[in-house]
């Protein structure tokens, strides 16, 4: 069932057609064509970041995705939805915005063959000269066939635990043990100098590091207000693992909406985990995941992965600072 990229049946167009065999129901296939959480969790070579993936698969509506380089260059890429039936039928533009004039327009035709998918992916280029150029660059079938496997593993994942592969994920390579780090990450003193967000001062904090303890503190934001956020302890295992529930709160410690999205979900459950790579050297990964989250908090997470994970970078290059300041 699975063809390679191969000219249309029509030699006049200048397209091309690929059909794939997915073992997923048309819904699954659908959601991770649409969803910006299970894009970028195939599209992209995983040597890649993504810095941007924003989408609105609605007839009219655009899309916008930027990824980062490993020497830290940003592409984007971008293009409209010209037509969205779900579970069925996606036809959107597709353009690398470095050669807006090499534009394409694709049609995704999903047909279901019980708990099974056929996926025909029909690209339609300017001419048929930059399709017959296309064809003609060896790496174009195997980045489509990596990118496949890439979408087979994630509707695999799907099925067995649909939260943990929406969760966004994080990582970081440190020059620092695991146990110098997570001092960092639970001594108070520590905590001040990289943990609150760029811009703003502690006012005041509290740690009980303890399952069901809480890590409080209070912000004064630039503009002189204040915030009081925590974090409640799921699990602890020193110099390992740290998963909390984290949220903005009141005066008396209780949940309270996200002052500045109030579409944002109410609390985030946080895996921060520290893995020692050798003697001297530890990475560092952190997946956010909204917690009992509505459908609209979630499309709210969705809409701002890209925000949200140049913060944690942020947060976190602070702290790479730190260490080499005091090691």
């Amino acid at each position: 069932m699975n063809s390679p990229i191969e000219p249309a049946p029509d030699q006049r167009a200048p397209a091309t057609v690929c059909t794939r065999l997915f073992h997923a129901p048309r819904q699954r296939v659908f959601d991770a064509l649409t969803r910006p959480a299970l894009v970028q969790r195939w599209f992209a070579p995983p040597e890649l970041a993504w810095a941007v993936c924003e989408m609105d698969p609605r007839e009219g509506r655009s899309y916008r995705w930027v990824w980062s380089l490993p020497d830290g260059t940003e592409v984007a890429f971008s293009g409209e939805f010209i037509e969205v039936v779900a579970p069925e039928r996606i036809v959107r533009t597709f353009r690398f915005d470095r050669m807006p004039e090499a534009q394409v327009t694709e049609t995704f035709t999903l047909e279901a063959q019980g708990e099974h998918t056929v996926l025909q992916t029909h690209t339609l280029h300017n001419s048929v000269a930059k399709r017959d150029r296309q064809l003609a660059q060896a790496r174009t079938q195997v980045e489509q066939d990596a990118r496949d496997a890439r979408l087979d593993a994630l509707l695999a994942a799907l099925a067995l635990d649909p939260s943990e592969t929406l969760a966004l994920d994080f990582s970081r390579d440190f020059s620092a043990t695991p146990a110098r780090l997570w001092a960092a990450h639970t001594q108070l003193s520590q905590l001040a100098q990289w943990f609150v967000p760029k811009g703003t001062t502690l006012v005041d904090s509290s740690l009980d590091l303890r399952p069901g303890g809480t890590h409080h503190y209070v912000l004064r934001l630039p503009d002189g207000s204040l915030v009081e956020c925590k974090q409640v302890f799921v699990s602890v295992v020193e110099s390992d693992v740290l998963v909390s529930l984290q949220s903005f709160c009141d005066a008396s410690r209780a949940v309270v909406a996200n002052p500045f999205m109030p579409d944002w979900p109410r609390t985030l459950h946080v895996t921060t985990r520290l893995i020692s790579l050798t003697e001297n050297d530890t990475r560092i990964t952190v997946a956010t995941l909204p917690h009992e989250a509505t459908p609209p908090q979630w499309a709210a997470f969705d809409r701002d992965r890209g925000a949200t994970l140049t913060a944690i970078r942020g947060t976190y290059a602070q702290l790479a600072r730190l260490v080499r300041a005091t090691d």
